[in-house]
Formats: C-alpha cells, sequence, structure tokens
C-alpha cells in the first residue's frame, strides 16, 4: 500500500520532538516526512473540494440518493486520512521510545489509548 510506505518512511525519520505530531509537524524531520506531510495536505484539499461540490449539489437541489452517496465517499476519505495519519504516530511513538531510551511500555500504553479514542 502506497500510503503506508510513506508513512513507515516518514516515522523513522522523526527525530524525538516529532513524536505525536502529523507528519511534517515542527520538529520533525527528513524527506520522506515532508513527503507524507504533502500527501496529507493534499488528501484534506481533495476532501474539501468534494464538500465543496455537495454544497453545490444541495444548492442545486439534487436528488438526496446522489447527495448521500458522495457524503459515504467523503466519509470513507477521512477516514482514510484518520487511519494513516494514526498509524504515522504509532510509528513514530514506538520508534521514538526506543531511541531515546523512554519508558516503552509506557508509550505504547498512550498510543493504545489514542488509538481507542480515535475509533470511538
Amino acid at each position: 500500500m502506497k500510503e503506508s510506505k510513506e508513512f513507515e518512511e516518514s516515522g523513522s525519520a522523526a527525530d524525538s520532538q516529532g513524536a505525536g505530531r502529523v507528519p511534517g509537524a515542527s520538529g520533525a524531520s527528513g524527506a520522506a516526512y515532508a513527503a507524507a506531510r504533502e500527501e496529507l495536505l493534499r488528501r484534506l484539499k481533495t476532501i474539501k473540494g468534494h464538500i465543496a461540490g455537495i454544497e453545490r449539489m444541495v444548492e442545486h437541489g439534487q436528488d438526496c440518493t446522489d447527495v448521500l452517496a458522495q457524503l459515504t465517499a467523503i466519509k470513507s476519505a477521512i477516514n482514510k486520512v484518520q487511519l494513516n495519519v494514526l498509524e504515522s504516530y504509532a510509528r513514530q511513538c514506538v520508534l521514538n521510545s526506543m531511541e531515546n531510551g523512554r519508558d516503552v511500555r509506557a508509550e505504547m500504553q498512550r498510543m493504545i489509548d489514542t488509538i481507542f479514542k480515535t475509533l470511538r
């Protein structure tokens, strides 16, 4: 999967201050990390454009089933973005803990808590 590879590479390029940050956040380094950030921003802009399209559909009185289909597509796109950010966070959390001698178990619990909050 393309997204997983990008975020896998980005996670290994993060420094100790990049833990828990979205790809490309300040304190992070590496070309792969910047590329992952650009991909995330591209996806978010696509979602934003899709929402604008749905607004126009509603303004023009499009059929409800067409609007619902588009809403479902947006929901799927948002879920993919959310999973990519979560995957990036998980990789950074573990790597940074190991690289910086922090309590890996505590970081893992923090990561698990974040995953559960995200999935609710």
